[in-house]
């Protein structure tokens, strides 16, 4: 707790320099060693970071880059077949996957520059297939989002470009066939552009799950929050019971998966879609259950936490018609 009177700025002041005055509003050697603490926490928490995104592609890149420099070309040659193997072996393909490709390749390409002819083959052509798909993948990624958004938000006045074009020309003609993701970003783009009907539901949500084990769990997570906005649309379109129940078996489903989590706790709106179209089904033990395992610490998406999170518990007594709590 910042706040806690333990922490004020006075109290800290005499445990780091006991017998010292301390003076408001002037700067100390406390400031001093407060910002040296803040560089050192920026220093850590970018470094996790790159930790944490790091694989073998991106831990070879600078590997390469000194062997370059250093003059050391069979080593450097040995690296590059022993990544490629790495790369080669990879199923699940994603977009960052595609971009590390062409950071590896680009530097390749620098050293094949310096070590040959014009004539001979500098590695071009991999490092611009890698870039394709990287760019045709986010592009499509981006664009169904944005389609999705327009649908919601008279505020969205970008339009679909000659890029978009290009990019969703080169998925359909097969370009990365062998790239889950784009086959189901073709799908999708295709339904959209029809208004969803329940068959081509049907069809994308088998082809997620034949796709499931290609798929990174932060694409199965995004192609899945598609596959939610399309059956929020036929709902809004056509608000029968069967459509309705689907609705709730995917949602159910889905938490069961952990899909609606971001970085471990739940957003507070996805609470109250949950708890309301619960509450729907007269499904009060699942409610009362959702609700119990997901306390104000497991919430996020909002200044007014406790707030909200009351407030579904007041929804569930409500519907339950036991006022008096």
């Amino acid at each position: 707790d910042e706040n806690h009177p333990s922490l004020a700025k006075n109290t800290v002041f005499e445990v780091f320099y006991p017998g010292k005055i301390f003076k408001e509003n002037e700067k100390s050697a406390l400031d001093t060693l407060t910002s040296d603490l803040f560089k050192l926490v920026k220093t850590y928490l970018i470094q996790r970071d790159r930790e944490r995104c790091e694989t073998e592609t991106t831990q070879a890149i600078p590997l390469l880059r000194f062997y370059r420099k250093s003059g050391l070309d069979e080593r450097y040659t040995q690296l590059v077949k022993t990544t490629r193997k790495i790369i080669d072996s990879q199923k699940r393909l994603t977009a960052d996957l595609f971009y590390e490709r062409f950071c590896f390749e680009e530097e390749i390409n620098i050293f094949q520059t310096l070590n040959n002819t014009y004539e001979d083959d500098t590695n071009i052509e991999r490092m611009l297939r890698s870039l394709d798909l990287f760019f045709m993948i986010s592009k499509l990624s981006h664009s169904m989002l944005l389609s999705v958004q327009k649908l919601h938000s008279a505020e969205v006045k970008y339009e679909m470009n000659d890029l978009h074009q290009a990019a969703l020309k080169m998925a359909r003609e097969g370009y990365s066939d062998d790239v889950a993701i784009a086959r189901l970003l073709v799908i999708a783009l295709g339904i959209f552009e029809e208004l969803p009907q329940l068959d081509n539901l049907k069809t994308f949500n088998s082809a997620i799950i034949e796709s499931k084990n290609e798929l990174l769990f932060s694409d199965y997570k995004y192609i899945q929050t598609v596959n939610r906005a399309f059956w929020g649309l036929k709902f809004m379109q056509t608000a029968t019971e069967y459509i309705k129940s689907e609705v709730f078996e995917i949602y159910k489903k889905h938490l069961d998966e952990d899909l609606f989590y971001h970085d471990g706790k739940l957003p507070m709106v996805t609470l109250n879609s949950l708890t309301n179209i619960g509450l729907s089904f007269k499904a009060f033990d699942w409610v009362k259950k959702l609700l119990t395992d997901h306390p104000v610490e497991r919430l996020i998406g909002t200044k007014y936490l406790s707030e909200g999170y009351h407030l579904n518990w007041a929804e569930y007594y409500l519907a339950l018609r036991e006022h008096d709590k």
